[in-house]
């Protein structure tokens, strides 16, 4: 079996992920542009990839075969999948990262902010998989994705003054829709995959599993940063300069820049929720064109 068995597409499939996920995660450490090593790993990750789906095409026995890629239905689910890593990102990043840098909370106090949201979702688990079983996986989901619009909606309202009690409804309401969105996800590509498919679109589940939460967080910690910068420049064109000498001096100058630092960092989060809630659209968008599953004695698939 191990004879028969594609390791030259396991090579370049694993190699074109580990490529791609390296660069993406140094990028923002090293510069994107302005390194050499970013650029030759990207490059890498699409060189290996392109070979990938060449050697696929003609290879009898390939390793992941993109054939499942056919199914209307399983396309679409795997890109929702792939979305999902981005949904994530209000409990992941958002809350802890500005309980870290805005209000001054410690790791171990962030960390137990971080255990509450996993207790909601392990509480909620049960209901929604109730939910599931007595309902289309098409709506499961899409209530899910409301809800994590909703999560959205609230944090755009953030301000500087949040603390962990404020961010417990929005991450009631945000856990609750991930675990909707991630049962509902699961029984669509159940009902939806082939026996025949199910090995190949299993070598894909990494992607969508593993890879794009990394990416997800490493392209949004970019976003933010850019965002930081824009709006601290911003706030530093509304302080009028050369008119008047502060009384104090340095120390005036000093907490003048830490509130230009503080409110550029409840900005950047603001616009991080507001493309948390362009990527809750393209999910919706993708869901509204799913087929109803064919007949099956798992979920209802009625259309």
């Amino acid at each position: 079996m191990l004879a028969q068995s594609d390791a030259g597409g396991m090579v370049l499939k694993c190699l074109s992920l580990v490529l791609l996920y390296t660069g993406v995660v140094q990028g923002e450490m090293l510069g994107w542009a302005d390194s050499g090593l970013v650029i030759a790993l990207l490059t890498g990750s699409v060189v290996t990839g392109v070979l990938f789906f060449i050697r696929a095409s003609y290879y009898r026995q390939t390793f992941g075969d993109p054939g499942w890629l056919s199914n209307r239905n399983l396309r679409l689910c795997f890109a929702v999948a792939c979305l999902y890593g981005v949904l994530m990102l209000p409990d992941s990043l958002f809350i802890p990262s500005f309980l870290s840098l805005v209000a001054g909370l410690k790791p171990q106090q962030i960390g137990d902010v971080s255990n509450i949201a996993f207790v909601i979702y392990l509480l909620f688990s049960p209901v929604a998989i109730f939910i599931a079983r007595r309902t289309d996986p098409r709506l499961v989901m899409m209530t899910g994705v409301v809800f994590i619009a909703a999560a959205c909606l609230l944090g755009q309202k953030i301000d500087f003054r949040w603390q962990t009690t404020e961010f417990i409804p929005l991450m009631v309401i945000q856990s609750a829709g991930e675990c909707l969105v991630l049962i509902g996800l699961i029984a669509s590509f159940v009902v939806n995959i082939k026996p025949a498919e199910a090995l190949h679109l299993g070598a894909y589940v990494s992607v969508a599993r593993v890879l794009m939460p990394g990416l997800s967080g490493a392209m949004m910690n970019t976003y933010l940063r850019i965002s930081y910068d824009t709006h601290s420049e911003l706030l530093r064109t509304l302080i009028q300069t050369g008119e008047q000498k502060p009384a104090a001096g340095a120390e005036n100058v000093i907490q003048i820049a830490a509130l230009i630092s503080r409110e550029a960092h409840v900005a950047s989060f603001i616009d991080g929720f507001s493309l948390t809630g362009l990527a809750v659209i393209i999910t919706l968008v993708c869901l509204i064109f799913l087929r109803p599953a064919p007949p099956n004695p798992i979920v209802p698939s009625a259309g």
